[in-house]
């Protein structure tokens, strides 16, 4: 680019010497010259001056373009902002242990049930029973349709928090905070049920082993960013009663992370790696939930042009879901009573687009690319080495194509129809908890198949993640030699 401004620089600089020179030269003997002579002077001249330099810039560029290919190499990601710092091979490398992975969403209520109805190709968001957009239409919408949020009892928290904070008497919560709550609770009830055999270490057993484990439970909740301070400390007053009544770990044991900032699932892996490495053989519950499944959300979001509808039809579709995901360092002990290892998370990658996806104009992948490729470095994995992929885009909005230009490109031996899942075409957009679903999800490809699986997640307007996950009977460093492919 540099190379470019100074050739243009010098093309204008050509071009407005030989300019006054004929405006000299004509001023001088404009009474003598015929029209001949002015039509040569002000256009055949100075056009035949500057294609001579331009030709000759032509050729410059001919020969610097036989120069070794090294010299010129640009790398392409190179444009792209990398979230994360630098370091070595080993931190690069290292990997967590997913004990427990659930999630509840509009297309089913577990992992395996969500991977079955992607693979069958069920029926897409359909419309929605109660909401209608601004000109009275029916909405399409990605609604979990067996909700049942006044189950919660919500009310006695609400009551609680406003007598301790009077300034909060007049807050209530909205339709779709409740529901997202609601969503949670059976992946969260699910998540505390996997964590029953480690009370030993969690401090709730009877019978004391050798050695007194000083292990914890680190809780990290994320709520969405549009939630108000009302909404969030009902919501955290509510996750920490279940997890109290779950009684799976004493409450000295029990420690509420602080909320990741925009890192997100960056700071989470910064935060159970932290621990490992300080020696504590700690355990992290990830929560997340998300709707837009109510009025106030869809004021919201048709007056951000941010809604499907009959005039916005390449924005997203509104949707809800929960996830919950349980850490353990890569030291923790395998359970003997389960049926299979735990799957092991790589370390993500995360890169920020230029602009939204949905800002007007051309949509690249370059950022997603990037993101794919830095994943594929922690292993190292070579991509034959993937056998199947899943991301969370639509089939309506740019994140279609974009998606879809980053899986042909970088894993090309994967088929579209057979080998990717792509689960935002029945759950629509579910926002924070985008990234726990895709990593669910390709934990149960990678069990199922026996060997690694690509998470990608497109669901935010500018923020890319993408990460690998693999068996744990899959060895990375074995060099680049591809496994057999399982049995389907």
């Amino acid at each position: 680019m540099t190379r470019f401004f100074k050739t243009l620089g010098l093309l204008v600089a050509v071009a407005c010497f030989v300019w006054v020179g004929v405006l000299w030269r004509w001023q001088a003997t404009q009474r003598d010259m015929s029209e001949r002579d002015i039509a040569v002077y002000l256009g055949a001249l100075p056009l035949t001056v500057f294609a001579l330099v331009l030709l000759a810039r032509w050729a410059w560029q001919g020969g610097s373009a036989s120069a070794p290919a090294g010299e010129l190499a640009v790398d392409p990601a190179a444009a792209v902002p990398d979230a994360r710092p630098a370091s070595d091979a080993a931190e690069r490398q290292a990997s967590l242990q997913l004990l427990a992975s659930h999630l509840h969403c509009a297309a089913g209520k577990t992992p395996a049930a969500v991977c079955a109805a992607l693979e069958e190709g069920k029926p897409r968001p359909d419309l929605d029973p109660d909401l209608r957009d601004d000109d009275g239409l029916p909405l399409l919408t990605a609604r979990i349709r067996d909700l049942e949020p006044e189950e919660l009892q919500l009310e006695v928290l609400e009551a609680a928090l406003q007598a301790e904070q009077p300034a909060m008497a007049q807050h209530t919560l909205r339709a779709e905070v409740r529901r997202a709550l609601a969503a949670l609770q059976a992946p969260l009830d699910a998540c505390l049920g996997a964590l029953r055999p480690w009370r030993a270490r969690l401090g709730l057993d009877d019978k004391l082993p050798d050695q007194v484990s000083t292990s914890t439970l680190r809780l990290v909740m994320l709520w969405p960013p549009q939630w108000n301070a009302y909404e969030a400390a009902v919501a955290r007053r509510w996750l920490l009663s279940v997890v109290c009544e779950a009684a799976v770990v004493t409450p000295a044991r029990l420690y509420e992370a602080a909320p990741p900032g925009e890192g997100g699932w960056l700071e989470i892996e910064r935060l159970a790696h932290g621990l490992e490495r300080e020696g504590r053989a700690d355990l992290v519950l990830v929560t997340a939930c998300h709707s837009a499944i109510g009025p106030d959300s869809v004021r919201r979001l048709q007056s951000e042009g941010r809604l499907f509808t009959s005039r916005t039809a390449r924005s997203p579709i509104a949707g809800e879901a929960a996830a919950a995901l349980v850490l353990a360092p890569s030291s923790w002990p395998a359970d003997a009573d389960a049926e299979s290892a735990p799957v092991r998370l790589h370390r993500a990658a995360v890169v920020l687009r230029d602009k939204p996806i949905d800002a007007s104009g051309r949509t690249t992948a370059a950022a997603a690319e990037h993101c794919v490729e830095q994943a594929q470095a922690t292993g190292p994995f070579v991509p034959a080495n993937l056998a199947a992929a899943v991301h969370d885009a639509d089939q309506h909005t740019p994140r279609a194509s974009e998606a879809l230009t980053t899986l042909l490109g970088r894993l090309p031996h994967l088929q579209p129809d057979a080998d990717v899942l792509q689960s935002g075409a029945l759950n629509g957009q579910t926002g924070i908890v985008a990234p726990l679903i895709v990593t669910a999800l390709a934990a149960h490809r990678a069990q199922a198949l026996g060997q690694p699986c690509l998470a990608l997640s497109v669901d935010d307007a500018r923020l890319r993640l993408a990460l690998v996950v693999r068996p744990a009977s899959f060895d990375p460093s074995a060099g680049n030699a591809v496994p057999a492919v399982a049995a389907a």
